[in-house]
């Protein structure tokens, strides 16, 4: 005989009808409660990994350098002149023997771009894949290693972080399903925007290079400005032209990365032209000393493909491309 037989074998029909109510409410009560145990561990484990990501970007409280954990992630400061956040990747380096990475500003558009392949949403594992595809060439080996935490890659970390950044700027969805990923109109509009300066340094970049035809052109940073300022002129947007030297400069280092563009530059205190894959950074083309921009058969093909996009926004007097 089991329990539950001899259970109601001691009850009368009356009780045991008295006591059917409190059994459903009770039922009811612990399915309640099952569901918000399910809720509350996954984000346990969501935030669990989450923190475990901040340790590891963030220095701890006894550093030695006033850090203390919990403080907002580092962002680069916008110039007076430039977008508040920069359409064309750059290489941090915080000095000689520092690790680089690419500057969390970088993930945004190719974020917002695999978004749009995507369908306007898509599961963020596929969303940062796609991320990680547009970005090769652009990360750098430091960007590909783990965390200390050993959670995660540090590029992937730093895609999840801005999407948070995205979402406060209403950018990205804030009220998406766990795990979906989804762009905004303004995202939209962001992208758009972005896209079309992006466009146009790129050009810039090219046309400056093509310069000297199969020769190596020699560049300043005023020469380069005033090339830029005459194109912005052409574009039909003269405050393009007085960005950012770095905002001017940063389409180089994707050009270089796309085997579009040769780069040196003169050191002259040793007397020599250093090339580009010796520095790694684009910003030390930036400053005193010249140097010397040429295209490769690759950039050739691709300023002839702009300069026919250039021709077809005029005539249509609209911006639409997306690289």
């Amino acid at each position: 005989m089991s329990v539950e037989q001899a259970s109601r074998e001691l009850l009368s029909p009356e009780e045991e009808s008295a006591l059917l109510p409190l059994r459903a409410k009770w039922e009811k009560e612990l399915a309640s409660l099952e569901h918000q145990l399910t809720a509350l561990t996954n984000r346990k484990s969501e935030l669990t990994r989450m923190l475990a990501s901040l340790n590891g970007i963030i220095p701890p409280k006894d550093d030695g350098q006033g850090t203390v954990a919990g403080a907002p992630l580092p962002q680069r400061p916008a110039s007076r002149t430039a977008p508040a956040v920069n359409p064309i990747p750059e290489q941090h380096q915080a000095g000689r023997g520092r690790k680089k990475f690419t500057a969390v500003g970088a993930y945004w558009l190719p974020t917002l771009q695999a978004l749009v392949d995507l369908g306007g949403k898509a599961r963020r594992d596929d969303v940062v894949e796609l991320v990680g595809k547009k970005m090769q060439g652009v990360l750098t080996p430091d960007d590909h290693k783990m965390l200390p935490s050993g959670v995660e890659v540090r590029w992937k970390n730093r895609v999840a972080w801005q999407r948070e950044n995205m979402k406060r700027l209403g950018l990205l969805r804030g009220d998406s399903p766990q795990g979906i990923w989804e762009i905004t109109e303004s995202g939209r509009q962001w992208l758009a925007d972005v896209s079309s300066r992006r466009f146009f340094y790129t050009l810039a970049a090219l046309r400056i290079g093509n310069l000297s035809g199969d020769q190596p052109h020699p560049v300043t940073m005023g020469g380069y400005r005033n090339f830029v300022r005459q194109y912005a002129q052409e574009f039909g947007d003269p405050t393009l032209g007085e960005a950012d030297n770095h905002l001017l400069t940063d389409p180089m280092v994707l050009l270089w990365n796309q085997g579009c563009m040769e780069l040196k530059k003169y050191d002259l205190a040793r007397n020599l032209w250093w090339d580009f894959a010796d520095l790694q950074d684009v910003r030390l083309l930036v400053g005193s000393g010249d140097w010397t921009i040429k295209l490769t058969p690759e950039g050739r093909a691709l300023l002839a493909k702009l300069e026919d996009q250039d021709k077809l926004m005029n005539k249509k007097n609209a911006i639409g491309f997306h690289m």
